[in-house]
């Protein structure tokens, strides 16, 4: 079962990769489902996270794409790092 994974996330990994329109349609789902705000489906950014990310880590095409998004990803992180500095304060941690 183990060894069917990597064959499987290749296989999805290509489908992705053949059109441009599928990573925007990702992009398009994170934008309007997470915006900056405490409504924002944190499991939702998560998971739509670590799938951009996979998918940019060896393609330029895929961080070119991606490029688009980069305002809205960069107040979605810079939105929640200040909630979790706030937090942090709340309950007296240190870093």
């Amino acid at each position: 079962m183990f060894l069917l994974f990597p064959l499987f996330f290749f296989k999805v990994r290509r489908r992705i990769d053949s059109d441009s329109r599928h990573q925007s349609s990702l992009t398009r789902a994170m934008v309007s489902h997470c915006p900056p705000s405490p409504r924002c489906h944190l499991p939702l950014l998560v998971r739509l996270s670590f799938i951009l990310a996979n998918l940019t880590a060896s393609s330029a095409s895929n961080r070119a794409a991606l490029g688009r998004a980069l305002p809205h990803l960069l107040a979605l992180l810079e939105f929640h790092t200040e909630l979790l500095l706030v937090a942090m304060e709340e309950a007296e941690v240190c870093i």
